[in-house]
């Protein structure tokens, strides 16, 4: 991980989707380093999606600034975006029956002219992708007969083929059995390991320690604490977090995250 450079920031963050009185993100301010595997964790309703959708640019705030890769998300644009980040979201509509493969070639349009078709490079990247999520098989199937974990499979591997700079996920395990649970962080781990910055979304906190070589720690829009992994998962961190006793048990590097006997 590159810990002298920072692949997204924020300030002063404030968005709302009822207006002032109902806030979801409250003068949100934070740095994710370039290249570090990322989790933003918090309970439900924290405003973790939101934040992804507005580091994207799909929902403006009502104040404050994102800079990604040192520039003002506002001078991108829609074709630099698209090769610069990529989102996983929890589950996508899918109007058309494309094929899985025809869907994880929509990953490479931010490479292609108007009008331009997938060439032979564009169907091979597609292909990787496919191959890489261990679902290579699923390729000529309808993206809409797919189980919900198949489809996620899928998902990702549209997004890597963007062949982002910054991907973004939304609960990416949230769907997925253990099996496919591991490959997704295999893929996660790899990608950072390759200088892709992931950023991930989890209200499960042992998700976070296992995964995460950084984590951003938000309650109700804000955040609390935004620290290397073993710095931030603190029992006193999380308990502020999640709003209930918490006790980190480590057995050698590994940390389990559980709630507080009462006496």
């Amino acid at each position: 991980m590159n810990t002298h450079a920072t692949a997204i920031s924020t300030e002063n963050l404030h968005f709302s989707y009822n207006g002032p009185q109902q806030p979801v993100l409250r003068g949100l301010s934070l740095d994710i380093p370039a290249g570090s595997l990322t989790a933003i964790l918090g309970p439900n309703g924290s405003g973790k999606t939101t934040l992804l959708r507005v580091l994207l640019g799909f929902l403006r705030p009502s104040a404050g600034t994102v800079r990604v890769a040192g520039r003002p998300l506002g001078d991108y644009t829609r074709r630099e975006m698209g090769r610069l980040m990529a989102l996983v979201p929890q589950s996508e509509p899918i109007p058309f029956n494309f094929s899985a493969l025809e869907y994880v070639l929509l990953g490479r349009t931010p490479y292609l002219g108007a009008l331009e078709s997938p060439g032979p490079a564009d169907r091979q990247v597609a292909l990787e992708a496919l191959r890489a999520m261990g679902a290579e098989a699923l390729r000529e199937r309808a993206v809409a007969a797919l189980s919900g974990g198949e489809q996620q499979l899928v998902i990702l591997a549209r997004a890597m083929a963007q062949q982002p700079q910054v991907l973004l996920m939304d609960e990416p395990m949230a769907h997925l059995d253990l099996g496919n649970q591991g490959r997704i962080v295999s893929i996660m781990r790899q990608m950072a390991a390759a200088g892709v910055t992931v950023v991930f979304t989890t209200h499960d906190p042992n998700a976070a320690a296992a995964v995460a070589s950084y984590v951003v720690m938000m309650r109700r829009g804000e955040v609390l604490t935004a620290a290397p992994t073993a710095r931030a998962m603190t029992a006193a961190n999380l308990s502020e977090t999640y709003g209930v006793a918490v006790e980190v048990l480590h057995a050698g590097e590994r940390s389990l995250i559980c709630l507080r006997e009462e006496a």
